[in-house]
């Protein structure tokens, strides 16, 4: 295949993970051209991250909605960066960060963050774990159900293909919409819910700073930095991109376009579950007293 007829075909594909499934219109094509931004959003919105989200709302009730789109800008210019990044050297952000910086320096960053993951998996496991013994009402403890959803996430990532993970996430980010159809159920205080979602709110005590603090960490982690550029890397490589970071002399403008539209969606994504969350928590929890 020529050289720019194979570059078409990258950036086509780039759009698409599945290049032998035609592209549908309506809602379910609409989602099915969405690539790693979305699924980087929506790994933003992590079981140990909805349990912050839903302490924050229940416990200062709708002051830090405007917590919302003050990220929003911060999170989509860091994910296009590493997007662009990736794009630029088809290879992941700790790839990239070796070819400019000393092996010390880049050692001490991946050792933090191999730190933060570790501590970050441990919380999600055991909040899916609850969650599973809270729907079994208790019959199976929460300790029974951790190393089977870890075997289960190992097994997929060491047997079932990129395609396949991708597409699997994709869908299941479907599910998050659920928070968002919830806080309609929970008739909130709308002129109450639009103050705090434009007027931000802060309070000079120790529990509003660590609370904002915990709301900031679990929204902006580093390990979304590495995933946006290792999912574009392997994004690429499922579309036939291969050699990707030899002879690499710019980028075209549509490849750009497509990843900026990507993650913009995606982190929009990710911020509206977290608003809807702190939303409903606010109104159900906050409004009576549960704090």
């Amino acid at each position: 295949m020529p050289w720019a007829g194979r570059r078409a075909w990258n950036v086509i594909s780039f759009l698409s993970i599945n290049m032998r499934t035609e592209k549908r219109k309506g809602f379910v094509g609409f989602v099915q051209r969405l690539g790693p931004g979305l699924i980087t959003g929506a790994s933003d919105d992590d079981p140990s991250g909805i349990g912050t989200y839903s302490q924050v709302g229940s416990q200062f009730g709708y002051g830090l909605l405007w917590l919302a789109l003050f990220t929003y800008t911060l999170m989509s210019s860091v994910q296009e960066l590493c997007a662009r990044i990736a794009l630029q050297t088809g290879v992941g952000l700790g790839a990239s960060l070796r070819r400019k910086f000393p092996r010390w320096l880049v050692g001490i960053a991946i050792l933090g963050l191999l730190a933060a993951n570790t501590f970050n998996v441990g919380a999600d496991l055991g909040a899916v774990a609850a969650a599973g013994s809270l729907l079994s009402r208790g019959a199976i403890h929460a300790l029974w159900l951790v190393v089977p959803v870890a075997l289960l996430i190992i097994v997929l990532q060491v047997f079932a293909t990129y395609a396949t993970i991708f597409k699997i996430f994709k869908w299941l980010t479907l599910a998050l919409f659920a928070y968002v159809i919830t806080a309609f159920f929970a008739h909130p205080a709308l002129l109450e819910v639009l103050r705090a979602t434009v007027i931000p709110h802060i309070e000079f005590s120790k529990d509003f700073v660590m609370a904002l603090v915990a709301v900031l960490g679990t929204t902006i982690s580093p390990y979304l930095f590495f995933w946006q550029a290792s999912a574009e890397v392997d994004e690429l490589a499922a579309a036939g991109a291969t050699n990707r970071q030899a002879g690499r002399h710019g980028l075209r403008l549509s490849e750009l376009r497509a990843a900026r539209t990507d993650v913009l969606i995606g982190m929009a994504f990710s911020n509206l579950v977290m608003y809807f969350i702190i939303l409903t928590s606010a109104a159900v929890l906050h409004a009576h007293g549960k704090t």
